[in-house]
């Protein structure tokens, strides 16, 4: 039986015309072969030259660590709170001191300070480096993009600062000026606040002592006041007691005068009655009754006497001497005691030996005015 052979289909001529022949191609490299080699050495001895031509460039790379407890002694001011002098984060602030990453926060913080770097600037006159074609518009940002692009900070798991340039001298110093400065100038800044905090807490110390001495003088005036108002009212009121004490003592004096007169009065009656009975009786003197009533044997503490016994002459000089007294002064009982003591009261200047408590006072009084 006849079999059906199936032939694969011929490639097409287009495949055929892109197709490349290794064998070829490494016959045609191998005669060309000085060729290449040529050009390859060219090449190399154009690129070491290049690179022989080329300045070189070196970098310069500072690692900042944060300071140690004890690079922070002399700032840390006993009774000085870190708010007063550094703005740490939350949780860097202790009661008291400045904390280490406090310091390191603030380091950080100063190196973006515009205002300090352009001092950094200024200082070590990096104007004809950053912008030597500079013109009266140049703008600072365009300065400060130049030294940022000049010096980098890195704040990354470390801080750094690093600089490329061709001179590796001048990279490094400036690295070490860089870091320098800064570092100066956060302790400016460290210490100008410890020094704006104590002045502070002076400030406000000075505040409350001279609070407390106003007050002291204002309470001692007080004092003073008090007592000197207590002194017043006591001699015042002494005053007025001896006043009264003499009004008392005057009044007495002029009742004592008028009895006294009354009674004078009431014994020129008794008299005159006595001397009108013993007129008309006729007993002329005096009647010696001392017999008589012993005769009757009657008691004389009991029996009163009659005054007309006495004689109407005798009553009559009696009544005439009653009636001719200018004053009844020395027959009053007690009347020159008062007297005395009146005028003793008269004539005295001051009352401050007969107030009670009042030299204590006095003595307080001088106590608190030296």
């Amino acid at each position: 039986a006849p079999q059906n052979v199936q032939y694969a289909a011929p490639y097409p001529q287009q495949f055929e015309d892109d197709t490349i022949d290794l064998y070829e191609l490494w016959i045609t490299l191998w005669n060309k072969k000085w060729l290449v080699i040529a050009v390859t050495a060219i090449a190399a001895l154009g690129s070491v030259v290049y690179a022989l031509q080329q300045t070189p460039i070196y970098k310069t790379e500072a690692l900042l660590l944060p300071p140690r407890v004890e690079d922070l002694k002399s700032l840390n001011f006993p009774g000085v709170p870190v708010s007063q002098m550094v703005e740490p984060r939350e949780g860097l602030k202790g009661e008291y001191g400045i904390g280490v990453n406090a310091v390191f926060d603030k380091f950080k913080n100063n190196l973006s300070s515009r205002s300090l770097q352009k001092k950094f600037i200024q200082k070590y006159d990096l104007l004809d480096i950053l912008a030597p074609n500079r013109t009266p518009e140049t703008r600072d940002i365009e300065i400060f993009e130049s030294f940022s692009k000049m010096i980098k900070v890195e704040n990354g798991e470390n801080l750094s600062v690093s600089m490329e340039s061709g001179d590796p001298e001048f990279a490094a110093k400036l690295i070490n000026d860089y870091v320098s400065f800064f570092d100066f100038e956060t302790v400016l800044a460290l210490v100008a606040a410890a020094r704006n905090s104590i002045e502070s807490q002076i400030r406000d110390i000075e505040y409350t002592i001279s609070s407390k001495r106003q007050m002291a003088v204002v309470l001692l005036e007080d004092e003073i006041r008090e007592i000197e108002t207590s002194i017043s009212s006591k001699r015042i009121l002494a005053k007025i007691q001896r006043e009264d004490e003499i009004k008392n003592i005057q009044n007495t004096i002029r009742s004592k005068r008028q009895m006294a007169k009354q009674r004078r009065e009431d014994k020129i009656l008794l008299y005159e009655e006595a001397a009108f009975i013993a007129s008309k009786l006729g007993v002329k003197d005096r009647v010696d009754t001392t017999n008589e009533v012993q005769k009757n044997q009657l008691n004389i503490s009991t029996i009163g006497i009659p005054l007309y016994n006495r004689g109407y002459k005798a009553l009559r000089e009696e009544i005439g001497f009653l009636k001719n007294r200018k004053s009844d002064d020395p027959f009053i009982t007690g009347l020159r005691d008062l007297q005395e003591k009146l005028e003793l009261l008269r004539s005295r200047k001051s009352d401050d030996t007969f107030i009670y408590g009042l030299r204590d006072l006095q003595l307080n009084l001088s106590l608190l005015r030296s």
